[in-house]
This record gives C-alpha cells, sequence and structure tokens, in this order.
C-alpha cells in the first residue's frame, strides 16, 4: 500500500515513511475478516467505530490557511497531505515553500475545490518547484 500511494502521489522516495504512517492510519480504520464481526481494528482496540470521512489522498496539493500579518497578504500557502496527526486531530502537511512539516486543521483539499481554483493551485505549486530548482543549481 506504500509502495502504491507513493507513486500516485508522485512524491519522492523519502517520503516513504510519511505514507507508512498514513497507510497503517487507513487500514486501521477498516473492516476486516480477521476480527469478530468484520470490525475495523481501531473498533476492537476502543469499542467506538473509527470514522474514515477525514480520509484524503497521501500526497493531495492543498492550500494551508495562514494568519496573514498585511491586509493585502496572501491568506494561504501551497502543501501537500502527508498525512493525519491523531493526537491534535488535524493534517499533517508539508508547506511547499519551506518544506516543513506543520499540523494543522485548516487546510482546503484541493479535490474539494473548483475546478477553476484547482488549475490556479497546481499553476502555484509548479511555480514553486521551479523556484526550488532553480535555487537548487545555483
Amino acid at each position: 500500500m506504500v509502495r502504491c500511494m507513493l507513486f500516485r502521489s508522485g512524491l519522492p522516495l523519502y517520503y516513504w515513511g510519511y505514507a507508512a504512517d498514513y497507510a497503517a492510519y487507513v487500514l486501521n480504520r477498516m473492516p476486516t475478516r480477521a476480527n469478530v464481526g468484520r470490525q475495523s481494528p481501531i473498533e476492537v482496540l476502543t469499542g467506538k467505530p473509527g470514522t474514515i470521512a477525514d480520509i484524503v489522498a497521501f500526497g493531495s496539493p492543498c492550500m494551508v490557511y495562514a494568519s496573514p500579518k498585511k491586509a493585502l497578504d496572501r491568506r494561504g500557502t501551497p502543501g501537500i497531505i502527508v498525512g493525519k496527526n491523531e493526537e491534535t486531530k488535524g493534517y499533517k502537511v508539508i508547506v511547499v515553500k519551506h518544506q516543513t512539516l506543520i499540523t494543522t486543521r485548516h487546510v482546503s483539499n484541493i479535490e474539494t475545490l473548483s475546478t477553476e481554483a484547482n488549475e490556479q493551485l497546481k499553476n502555484v505549486l509548479e511555480r514553486e518547484a521551479e523556484n526550488e530548482l532553480e535555487a537548487l543549481a545555483d
């Protein structure tokens, strides 16, 4: 499952640790024949059914809300969803601009945006990736 998540997302192989964590998160919430009544492992452990409503595709591009310092500053920054944080109930997101991992609830997933917004976000992500490559080449 980890390999499929990495190849589908198009992320580099060094993200395999995040993919493994997220695969475990997803699999622990899915019903299995190994448990009585096809319960999920999380349901057997806690007695409550696990929810899969907040599961998104690994490596999904997203916009992370950032509190603007000035009135005309951007309110969001591009990121990539690499998992869920069970302790703080937020998504683990890698902010493309800084290559840092943050946990936040304030995420607009690219799959829930309009087609026009998807195209705009993809263009922003591509431009930032090109800028990173140019910076590395210098």
